[in-house]
């Protein structure tokens, strides 16, 4: 009786383990896939900041009349430190067709101020690329591919406060993405995530408050990974001709497949028991009424 109980177990086992089991997993292969869904639209929303202190700067009076020559005065050194750290941007540049004319850079992980040229120089061949038809009307978001790492950026022309005057050049701000950088991606998903180069230089108009279209440029080639504890997703973002600009990693534990395995258990559990107890009341029975008698009826009988 006890072989037919572990027997009937076992069937059950197995048959909720294809079920059930086959179930929570396709669950979690389109958990993966929203999981590199979320990661786009968290770095999307990361990197709207950029947008939002890009037009801050970028229509303002004072670096409108440094730039056009009525006026000398640094208006960045008030702020520039504690505003950049606050918003967490690399760099702020002024710049024109010929070169930069001002603006400040830091390090987010030191704090301290470094050589603007070394994050951004308007004559290198990557942003020379990225900022290429330079005119009074040319505005653009996107990552830059550059020697120091992924850099995502924006610029627009300057303006006046109240969105008049001559142009008199473009302003451009920068976000490095690194470890900090990936730190707060991390916090928003909850999952382990590593970026990594691709082989594009410069990938405009990537970003979704640009351009509706844009995100599905972050679709690339979605596989999944699976061991007994994690499930790793990786996607890329691609360049306008398709090609990689950087190649995204999350890793997250298998909490879905692992609930899954807990269900089929905590089930197979409760049958045992069920079973264990029906065979004991059915043994009970059929000795009380049928084993019983008959052994007193073959007693009476020799007797």
């Amino acid at each position: 009786m006890a072989t037919l109980c572990l027997s009937l177990c076992g069937v059950i086992w197995l048959a909720l383990t294809l079920v059930v089991g086959g179930g929570f997993q396709r669950l979690e292969n389109k958990e993966a896939e929203h999981e590199l869904s979320g990661l786009k639209h968290a770095l999307d929303a990361r990197l709207y900041y950029i947008n939002n202190f890009l037009y801050e700067y970028g229509e303002w009076d004072l670096p409108h009349n440094y730039l056009g020559g009525l006026s000398e005065e640094n208006f960045l050194e008030p702020w520039l430190h504690d505003s950049l750290l606050f918003a967490e941007i690399s760099f702020i540049a002024y710049y024109t067709e010929e070169d930069v004319k001002i603006g400040g850079a830091i390090d987010l992980a030191t704090e301290e101020k470094v050589d603007l040229l070394d994050h951004f120089d308007v004559h290198d061949p990557v942003w020379s690329r990225a900022l290429s038809n330079l005119s009074p009307t040319f505005a653009d978001q996107g990552i830059a591919n550059t020697e120091k790492g992924l850099i995502a950026y924006g610029t627009i022309p300057v303006k006046r406060t109240n969105l008049s005057g001559d142009y008199v050049g473009h302003v451009i701000v920068g976000r490095y993405i690194d470890q900090a950088f990936l730190a707060s991606l991390n916090a928003i998903t909850g999952s382990e995530i590593t970026i990594t180069p691709g082989q594009a230089i410069v990938a405009k108009n990537l970003f979704s408050f640009v351009d509706s279209r844009a995100m599905r440029r972050v679709e690339g080639d979605v596989s999944i990974q699976k061991d007994d504890d994690t499930v790793v997703v990786r996607g890329s973002i691609l360049s306008e001709d398709g090609v990689p600009i950087l190649h995204i990693t999350a890793s997250q534990d298998r909490s879905t497949w692992q609930l899954g395995q807990s269900v089929i258990f905590a089930t197979v559990s409760i049958v045992m028991v069920i079973l264990a107890i029906a065979l004991m009341a059915a043994s009970h029975y059929l000795s009380e009424n049928i084993v019983k008698p008959i052994e007193k009826l073959s007693m009476a009988m020799t007797d």
